[in-house]
């Protein structure tokens, strides 16, 4: 296959910069009542691998990410975000039908989208 003019150069994703993000893995084995060596027992790892993962010594992967999510029975997702924090969707879920509604249409208006009608 040869490059023809119109197609994009390649960008090297290695000088780019990262996004930092944290995991709440602590936070999260607390709102859980668990501890590193109980979610280390029933990933079939050893603490001191729990221990080098909270403390960024070693860094998540995938299959880390999806383990931990599935023993703490959350999503990889939530994992990102403190756990005592409600999401968007708990906070509507504890609204009386009426206020939900009007939740909605405020952050409808203030994400500048409108529904179709």
């Amino acid at each position: 296959m040869h490059h023809n003019g119109n197609m994009p150069k390649p960008v090297r994703t290695t000088t780019l910069p990262r996004r930092e993000s944290r995991v709440y893995l602590e936070a999260w084995l607390t709102r859980r009542k668990m501890t590193a060596e109980q979610l280390a027992a029933r990933m079939e790892t050893s603490k001191s691998v729990i221990s080098k993962l909270i403390n960024g010594k070693q860094r998540y992967n995938q299959d880390w990410l999806e383990r931990i999510a599935f023993v703490l029975d959350c999503d990889v997702a939530d994992l990102y975000r403190p756990p005592f924090d409600p999401t968007a969707n708990e906070l509507l879920a504890r609204m009386p039908p009426e206020v939900r509604e009007t939740a909605i249409n405020v952050l409808i208006d203030l994400a500048g989208v409108r529904k179709a009608s």
